[in-house]
């Protein structure tokens, strides 16, 4: 018996000594770095971890919530995709915790303010090179996966898919550069020019309005681009618009589309739209001319019920003398809305639905401003129950609500303080699906800065910027969330000329033709000007 107690004293002894020495893991060692659109964290191996967890606290507070899953313990190194430009740079900080079944430990706090610029996605085109005007048209899929960047000036006589770049024997034919993202590394997948091609027919841009002349579908396996300016069967300017499909990795060329009725500088593709499930297609064209010459723009509609694009109809002005220079089609496809005004009438917008493939007049909104001959970017989401409008010459863009009989006025949003209030503020807009987010370019805002900034901050060089404005769900009203900007901002690089969303707005696309880099490809040397207005994107 004796014997047998000194055996379970020892037991008792052991097992405590067990539990005193039982503790979480030590604190984790981090290095944090940054490439496009990611965070890289690096550490090295905690004894007694068996897994680790990366958490953010965006306020900056004690507060830290777990980001993204559990990371194995034989994993010491984790790239987590960010929002460039939706993260406060100012506040937000990361911890790496160390784990195990006794609790965890969090790394010192890590705060990535340093390595903003460096998360910028910077594109040039494969073959860069001075006034190409790269970054002049763009166009991102919903799932933000895929983006088409135009060069409105690029001059190779290639044609199709991935041709000869290297020359330039046809002058400011065109060309559109497919990037395609695969985990969080993103590439330049193709090379597109038109199928048939011709000096000056400004293939992938719009050279009228400069309205977007590219539509990709929601998973980005498909492409519409305009040549406007290509003739057709002799006509001259007749325009096209070629559509590209991608299969296992592989684009082609799918089809190519003609006005029902090719007329001779009727520019067909000024304006193009697609719809997510990339089976109905809005092409804008100029003519008819009113009888005082002005352009009337008329929008053609094109189905794909199965595999073959077929002409749908034609929507002329709902008013004789109207010019309807501005049109979108909601990413459903099923509401159009007409921006349109005379030079008698004031400006109206006019929204037709859809019923099958018939469209119906559904509501007219009238405006208090005469809109002649100018553009008007509009933004809709995906269902077009939220609109964002560039108010005429008021320097205003307006923010509209569908209430299911017609658009009621719901914030108006102020430019910011630049020496000319009226300088292309809204020269282009896009709005996320939820219609929550609202991303508005001003090619010549006088913004100071590079990258990313929660505030307003006025400079004297003409720089660009793009202004991020965030629905509050409490008291429904808009408010400025982040101003974007170049993460090497240049004098009129025209950043902000051409700007997209991805459906839940964590990626931002953003062109600027004047970018002055002889770089090539993606993540180059940014820090020259050796290739005047060859161009640029960034991703965000």
């Amino acid at each position: 018996m004796r014997a047998s107690g000194i055996d379970f004293s020892l037991a008792l002894v052991l097992f405590a000594a067990s539990v005193a020495n039982a503790a979480p893991p030590a604190a984790p060692q981090v290095t944090l770095g940054a490439d496009l659109k990611v965070l890289r964290f690096d550490w090295e191996p905690v004894a007694g971890a068996t897994f680790y967890q990366v958490r953010i606290s965006p306020t900056g507070s004690s507060v830290y919530r777990p980001l993204g899953e559990t990371i194995p313990a034989s994993t010491t190194q984790v790239e987590v995709p960010i929002a460039v430009h939706l993260q406060d740079w100012v506040r937000t900080r990361y911890i790496l915790a160390a784990c195990n079944s006794d609790g965890c430990t969090n790394s010192a706090a890590l705060n990535p303010r340093s390595l903003m610029l460096d998360a910028i996605g910077y594109l040039k085109a494969s073959n860069s090179e001075r006034e190409d005007a790269f970054g002049q048209g763009m166009a991102l899929s919903a799932d933000g996966y895929t983006l088409a960047v135009s060069a409105w000036f690029e001059s190779s006589n290639a044609s199709g898919v991935n041709g000869d770049q290297t020359n330039n024997l046809s002058q400011h034919s065109g060309a559109v550069y497919v990037f395609r993202r695969r985990g969080n590394t993103w590439h330049q997948e193709a090379y597109l020019k038109a199928g048939t091609n011709q000096p000056a027919q400004s293939f992938g841009s719009d050279f009228f309005l400069n309205f977007d002349a590219m539509a990709l579908s929601a998973d980005g396996s498909m492409l519409a681009a305009a040549a406007s300016r290509e003739d057709a069967n002799g006509v001259e300017d007749a325009g096209a618009v070629y559509v590209f499909r991608r299969i296992q990795n592989v684009w082609s060329l799918m089809t190519k589309l003609h006005a029902p009725q090719p007329l001779a500088q009727d520019f067909f593709g000024t304006s193009v739209d697609m719809s997510h499930d990339g089976r109905t297609l809005k092409v804008t064209s100029v003519l008819p001319l009113d009888d005082l010459g002005n352009p009337e723009m008329s929008t053609h509609l094109f189905v794909r019920p199965a595999n073959t694009w077929q002409f749908c109809k034609t929507l002329a002005p709902l008013y004789p003398g109207d010019l309807c220079q501005s049109s979108r089609l909601s990413g459903d496809g099923q509401t159009l809305v007409f921006s349109c005004g005379s030079i008698l009438e004031r400006h109206r917008l006019v929204t037709m639905k859809r019923s099958g493939n018939a469209w119906k007049y559904a509501s007219e909104l009238q405006r208090s401003y005469f809109l002649y001959l100018r553009r008007q970017p509009i933004a809709l989401n995906r269902q077009a129950s939220v609109m964002a409008l560039s108010e005429g010459g008021t320097g205003l863009v307006g923010i509209y609500r569908w209430n299911g009989a017609n658009w009621s006025h719901e914030a108006e949003l102020d430019p910011p303080p630049i020496a000319n209030p009226y300088a292309n503020f809204g020269y282009e807009l896009a709005l996320s699906d939820s219609g929550q987010l609202l991303a508005i370019g001003n090619l010549d805002a006088r913004q100071a800065g590079a990258g990313i900034s929660p505030s307003l901050t006025s400079g004297t060089a003409i720089l660009g910027a793009v202004f991020l404005y965030q629905r509050k769900d409490d008291t429904g009203t808009w408010a400025l969330r982040n101003v974007v900007k170049s993460p090497r901002p240049g004098f009129k690089d025209w950043f902000g000329l051409s700007v997209a969303l991805s459906a839940s707005g964590r990626t931002l696309a953003v062109g600027a033709p004047g970018e002055n880099s002889n770089a090539t490809g993606i993540d180059g040397e940014r820090e020259n000007e050796h290739a005047l207005n060859s161009g640029a994107a960034y991703l965000y």
